[in-house]
């Protein structure tokens, strides 16, 4: 009889735990966000004018990279990141 008992009872534990672990693996997945930053570097070469460049020979190009910032799905956020100075 107390094998029994014993035995339905680590039975319940068991299966009352995995309830509650899926529970909170659930409602863990609904309130995180996948948000990530990505930052991507973007590069330009600028052309020079033929005024400019008679002027100063060695500067014809002038070679400008910059981030672009993206992947983050709260706009307002990710406003405040991209015009954000530095």
């Amino acid at each position: 009889m107390q094998r029994t008992i014993l035995f339905l009872f680590t039975v319940l534990s068991l299966t009352s735990f995995n309830a509650y672990a899926a529970a909170q693996a659930r409602s863990g997945k609904a309130n995180r966000t996948e948000d990530r930053v990505i930052i991507q570097r973007r590069r330009i070469v600028l052309i020079r004018s033929p005024e400019l460049t008679r002027q100063f020979p060695e500067r014809k190009s002038a070679v400008v990279s910059y981030p672009v910032i993206s992947g983050l799905n709260d706009a307002v956020v990710l406003h405040r990141v991209r015009s954000a100075p530095g």
